[in-house]
């Protein structure tokens, strides 16, 4: 069993349009039947010998947010290969949102934003205080100079947080 062009096809085949793609309320939705689908097939991709770099990373990133493993999530995206970052940036919002609420439910006082850059994947603090910032969370010095972000005061404003609302 090997992954190719023609591995492809016959995969592309055996799955409908409406397998694919759910047309509903005029928007076009991935089904989770879709996400099964392809793990299905990575799943068994995985055990064969020459699998491409970016057709594993492919399969560890869906396996990662199908187990809510955020943190792996957010390690994938920096070590994915050729574009691949570019393909996750839509989903990053939303993903980051979710493990701040990990991160807020788990750790209940505070956290240094150092921590909170590293985590998820951030550029730069500008970067991640920017999008705490935009999404309405707290987060201050503390009495040594450190930024730090504020667990327990965010839980609220994380739950109600406009990007859990919309999907990618």
């Amino acid at each position: 069993f090997g992954i190719n062009a023609t591995t492809t096809s016959i995969i592309a085949e055996e799955c409908t349009e409406d397998y694919w793609l759910n047309a509903t309320n005029s928007k076009m939705r991935f089904t989770r039947a879709y996400d099964g689908e392809i793990l299905k097939y990575l799943d068994l991709a995985k055990n064969v010998n020459n699998v491409p770099k970016e057709i594993m990373n492919a399969y560890q990133i869906l396996k990662s947010i199908n187990e809510g493993n955020y943190f792996e999530f957010f390690n994938l995206y920096r070590i994915s290969p050729n574009m691949g970052k570019y393909l996750m940036k839509p989903f990053l919002p939303r993903l980051r949102i979710k493990c701040l609420l990990l991160i807020a439910l788990g750790y209940y006082t505070e956290v240094p934003i150092e921590y909170v850059k590293d985590k998820l994947a951030f550029e730069n603090l500008e970067e991640c205080e920017q999008f705490l910032v935009s999404n309405q969370l707290i987060f201050q010095k503390n009495n040594k100079g450190i930024v730090i972000f504020k667990c327990k005061d965010n839980v609220q404003n994380l739950k109600a947080s406009p990007c859990l609302q919309t999907k990618v």
